[in-house]
């Protein structure tokens, strides 16, 4: 699968998605994204729970690059990190350029994230993305 994939099949894409937590796996070039989907919102809303979601993971293999920019929100200390609510799409070619992203091989796909609570982005460049659970995926490519 694609991350263009990855953001049709999902119920909201990785719209208003949280980042729980990452890693990477040099020697199998992997890299995992715990991840905590927006599912849906609820027709009876609650003081309590207003929307469901549901956690996965978001696996990236063939992983060509993964680069992190610093936080422009500086967290004052670790008290204050909260997951970051953040929004996916695909790397733009201006993107690449302005912030001197590495080539890629042919097969590959491009993704960034823009994480809202830093304020900074999360670019990578891998040849295929898995979603776990699987029951996360509701959609199949071309559906309406």
């Amino acid at each position: 699968m694609t991350m263009e994939e990855v953001e049709y099949r999902t119920p909201n894409g990785l719209h208003d998605a949280y980042l729980k937590g990452f890693s990477v796996d040099y020697e199998t070039a992997t890299l995992s994204l715990e991840i905590e989907w927006f599912v849906e919102v609820l027709q009876e809303k609650t003081a309590e729970q207003e929307s469901i979601w549901k956690r996965g993971t978001l696996v990236i293999k063939g992983l060509e690059y993964f680069v992190i920019e610093p936080p422009r929100n500086a967290l004052k200390d670790l008290s204050d990190f909260a997951p970051d609510q953040m929004q996916g799409y695909g790397t733009t070619d201006r993107e690449v350029a302005s912030k001197g992203l590495p080539g890629v091989s042919d097969n590959a796909f491009r993704h960034s994230l823009y994480l809202g609570y830093w304020e900074s982005f999360i670019h990578f460049a891998g040849t295929s993305a898995e979603v776990s659970p699987t029951e996360l995926l509701v959609r199949e490519m071309g559906a309406e």
